[in-house]
């Protein structure tokens, strides 16, 4: 069956091969494998994709880099790691700087990982809706487009819809190709855009009876919500040995200054630290919880407020800012639930400011679970955590628990800590079937 496809622009960044798949087991010669078909294009000038007996597909960009797509169990082909990077199916992570390049993720059947339906702390901080939407005609007859939003006449539409209905669905099909015209409004002065961008947003969050002001920050909108100062927030910290913890206390008051802080030491192993954390969460007087990992260190000097301003809220369910390793690349920003076993970390190993796909690293956006490693929630949202699963399970699970109370966990970049890979970030951790199923 023939596939037609158009498109103009395709910059794609591709990354995390599947974990599992052994690439020392070699099949027939990649050489004697047979074209059987070549994608159709119709304007694009920048990529190619050829379809393989067997189910390999070549993909091959015009800067001569070459990904081969390897169905889901089969094995890597005799050189083909020589003349293509293999990627092995099912595609878990997919980082693309261009919403246009839809119909090669397509061509990987993973479209349903490039865009969450609805996620109100993602629209806020950027129309990812985009430009085609349908829309019931008695919403948008009582909504309508307003002047005096040129370049976000639409991201201003979507905020006021979900202010009626929050009722939105993403088909992951490829429906449409988006020409990108240099004269558009965003091209030629998008300062402006973004100006009445954060306009649209300001005023959202003032009708949702939130005081924001919101400023363009590396062309993306960034929120700054006033905060009472005399907010008292209780850190839980959690550890191996009483000495780590202890420093990790005071490198949090020290680097954060934060008033009303105090804090609680939970000295234990992993596996035994959540009935602690419970009883700890349970007995606690304070405004906010703050659930820390004792190796966590290096917390940038707003750390707490960052999170504060997102976590006051009533449907915040819990906030984290972005872990790293000392290198600077992503060991927690949140988990996607449902990928590979339970729970993942989501753009684990990408570097902090490098965006990820649409840039959504750099954007404060929401997130299905975050984990026990740094969490900050108001204390009369907390959900005890189930102790029947240990470390970062019991946070997935508190995940999906805190979702069907109609709350929302949030990751914003602004708080920024270090702390290296370990279980509790089910970092590459080996899921544990019977807590899977």
């Amino acid at each position: 069956m023939r596939r037609k496809q158009i498109l103009l622009l395709l910059l794609v960044v591709l990354a995390f091969l599947l974990p599992g798949c052994n690439p020392e087991k070699k099949g027939r010669p990649f050489a004697q494998l047979k074209v059987t078909e070549r994608m159709q294009l119709d304007f694009a000038t920048q990529f190619s994709v050829d379809y393989y007996e067997g189910g390999y597909k070549l993909l091959s960009l015009a800067d001569g880099s070459c990904f081969l797509v390897v169905p889901e169990g089969a094995i890597l082909p005799e050189g083909a790691d020589q003349v293509a990077v293999p990627i092995y199916q099912p595609v878990q992570n997919i980082y693309l700087a261009a919403t246009s390049a839809m119909c090669l993720f397509d061509s990987l059947n993973r479209l349903d990982a490039i865009k969450p339906d609805y996620c109100p702390d993602n629209l806020v901080s950027d129309n990812y809706i985009c430009h085609m939407a349908v829309i019931r005609k008695t919403l948008l007859e009582e909504t309508g487009l307003r002047s005096g939003f040129d370049g976000s006449q639409d991201h201003d539409l979507f905020l006021r819809l979900t202010e009626k209905t929050t009722r939105i669905e993403h088909i992951p099909k490829v429906l449409y190709s988006w020409r990108e015209v240099f004269s558009s409004k965003s091209h030629t002065d998008l300062y402006t855009c973004l100006e009445n961008g954060c306009r649209a947003a300001a005023e959202h969050e003032k009708r949702m009876g939130r005081t924001a002001a919101a400023v363009p920050v590396n062309k993306e909108i960034r929120l700054w919500y006033d905060i009472p100062r005399d907010a008292t927030v209780e850190a839980l910290i959690h550890g191996e040995s009483e000495a780590e913890c202890e420093g990790c206390l005071g490198e949090l008051i020290f680097r954060t200054d934060w008033p009303g802080l105090t804090g609680s030491l939970i000295t234990a192993g992993e596996e035994e630290r959540i009935p602690l954390i419970n009883e700890a969460a349970r007995t606690s007087r304070a405004d906010y919880l703050l659930i820390l990992d004792a190796g966590v260190t290096e917390m940038n000097r707003y750390f707490i407020r960052e999170m504060l301003m997102y976590a006051r809220r009533e449907d915040a369910a819990g906030v984290t800012g972005v872990l790293t390793d000392r290198r600077g690349h992503i060991t927690h920003g949140g988990f996607a639930l449902g990928m590979e076993g339970a729970a993942q970390c989501i753009n684990e190993g990408l570097y902090r400011t490098a965006g990820g796909w649409h840039d959504m690293m750099n954007k404060v956006h929401n997130v299905s679970a975050v984990s026990l490693g740094c969490m900050l929630v108001r204390r009369e949202n907390w959900m005890a955590l189930d102790e029947g699963f240990a470390g970062g399970l019991a946070a997935a699970d508190l995940g999906m628990r805190q979702r069907k109370a109609g709350r929302w966990f949030v990751f914003t970049p602004h708080a920024t800590a270090v702390l290296e890979r370990r279980g509790i970030l089910l970092s590459g951790k080996a899921r544990n079937a019977e807590d899977v199923r």
